[in-house]
């Protein structure tokens, strides 16, 4: 049997999106100031022993800071670049691909 999902966001977060996930039988849960922490009490919670965090890399530290990871499995692209919003490293100075480390 297929695990249920569930996806934990913000109250902000685009009603749209919150709809067709809902239609597709993903539990949606709406927070007024969402962290790792309040994430992993709500979890807690509800039994939860195992949560895999899906997420990029602003995500990925704020879990970290907030002492929400005891494990972490990273899979890197062959090429690196860094930028300020969607990827693993932050910033690093590298911003398009042709000169990707």
């Amino acid at each position: 049997s297929a695990a249920p999902t569930l996806v934990v966001t913000s109250t902000r977060a685009d009603a749209v999106v919150r709809s067709a996930l809902e239609r597709r039988g993903v539990e949606v849960i709406a927070l007024e100031s969402p962290s790792p922490r309040e994430t992993m009490r709500l979890l807690h919670e509800r039994g939860c022993l195992r949560v895999l965090w899906e997420c990029g890399g602003a995500l990925a530290a704020h879990a970290v800071r907030e002492k929400c990871v005891q494990q972490v499995v990273a899979f890197v692209a062959p090429k690196l670049v860094g930028g300020t919003r969607y990827s693993p490293l932050g910033h690093i100075g590298v911003d398009r691909m042709p000169d990707a480390l």
